[in-house]
């Protein structure tokens, strides 16, 4: 009983901890705009998508023979058109996750520095050249990463918590406004993605009814840790902004003359430490995809993962919402689409062994809840 718990315990941290990542920072102002009801609905409707999604793409995994990327899984069940949109989603998506991390940064040294660094664009370029110098000499050799990236965002959440929980004030919170309605899709999309462990935890457990139902346990706990990590992060930076006039975009550029020094330089070195271990992972991440799956040279698939979010980043994409959504909303919905259709063609195939049966009609909402978000984000760029 105690090692089956472990077990559980383990696989649920891994996947809250690939969950929890920059997406955290826009869920703030995104719930103090549309109203936390609205925006709590959302959060739980959402939250039970990516459970059954993660149930399906462990199904598929298990399934699976031999060990497959997220890519060649797509091929291997959708063909060329599914391995095409998985490229897309993989190469392009990620690119654009690492100019979030870009525009992110720099709020992140002002708490550092206090504001020290007046020059925004110095201190992106600063974040910039430690992150491309990790990519660069390809920094991934202490292998626990992803611990470390998660205890830092956990961290920086407790602080918080701590500091900011007493005054919290439900009032101003609590306002619905119907003009943005809409608004918490994208970025809930966004910071409730986590595809990437699934692999990782489904290969932990094996094809006994036993591990059938730890591996279920593990996937649905992960994503409800990941809830409750972001509802609590939510009121913290909402009580310590003293409410929505407060908060920003970013949540942490309001908390500047708030909170004392020694915390916002505690804050600034784990926020910093966690945005640069990310950059890198998911930097190394497409360098791969660009050099195994487009067969391009090492030498110009480091260069272009380098140098595309700078570039980025100076052609116009520099506000972190609109892009936090359009990547929720765009590219992790057509992710979610993908392993729908490769579950359903995997099970034609090779059978299940999570679902006894699983009613058609979850597929078509779940396929309802991504594909109209993707319309939507994109009909209104």
């Amino acid at each position: 009983m105690i090692s089956n718990f472990k077990k559980i315990l383990l696989n649920s941290s891994i996947l809250a901890g690939t969950i929890i990542g920059a997406g955290i920072f826009s869920l703030p102002y995104v719930f103090n705009k549309a109203g936390f009801l609205i925006s709590a609905v959302y959060l739980v409707i959402l939250a039970a998508a990516f459970i059954f999604l993660y149930l399906l793409y462990a199904d598929t995994v298990l399934m699976t023979p031999l060990k497959h990327r997220f890519v060649g899984e797509s091929r291997m069940y959708l063909g060329l058109f599914g391995y095409g949109t998985a490229i897309l989603t993989a190469v392009a998506g990620m690119v654009l996750v690492l100019t979030v991390y870009l525009i992110l940064s720099p709020s992140f040294i002002n708490l550092i520095f206090a504001k020290s660094v007046n020059n925004h664009f110095l201190a992106l370029i600063i974040f910039w050249l430690f992150g491309s110098l990790g990519i660069l000499l390809g920094m991934r050799a202490i292998g626990f990463e992803e611990v470390l990236m998660s205890v830092g965002i956990v961290l920086i959440v407790a602080v918080l918590f701590f500091l900011g929980i007493d005054q919290f004030k439900w009032v101003a919170f609590t306002k619905w406004q119907p003009s943005y309605f809409f608004l918490p899709y994208g970025p809930l999309l966004f910071a409730l993605a986590g595809r990437v462990a699934i692999p990782e935890i489904t290969r932990r457990f094996n094809k006994t009814p036993q591990d059938r139902c730890l591996l279920k346990k593990s996937i649905i706990f992960g994503v409800i840790l990941s809830v409750i990590v972001y509802l609590a992060f939510v009121l913290a930076v909402t009580g310590l902004s003293g409410g929505s006039t407060g908060t920003t975009a970013d949540a942490v550029s309001g908390l500047l003359n708030i909170l004392s020094r020694e915390v916002l330089v505690i804050l600034g070195v784990l926020g910093v430490f966690t945005l640069l271990s990310s950059y890198i992972i998911i930097g190394l991440n497409v360098k791969e995809i660009l050099r195994f799956d487009f067969k391009i040279p090492k030498w110009l698939s480091t260069l272009s993962v380098v140098l595309a979010p700078i570039l980025l980043y100076l052609i116009g994409l520099r506000h972190f919402l609109p892009l936090v959504s359009f990547i929720g909303g765009v590219f992790i919905a057509l992710e979610g689409v993908l392993i729908i259709l490769m579950w359903r063609q995997s099970s034609k195939i090779r059978g299940t062994v999570l679902f006894s049966h699983l009613p058609k009609f979850l597929l078509y909402i779940l396929l309802v809840i991504f594909s109209l978000g993707i319309v939507y984000q994109i009909a209104f760029l």
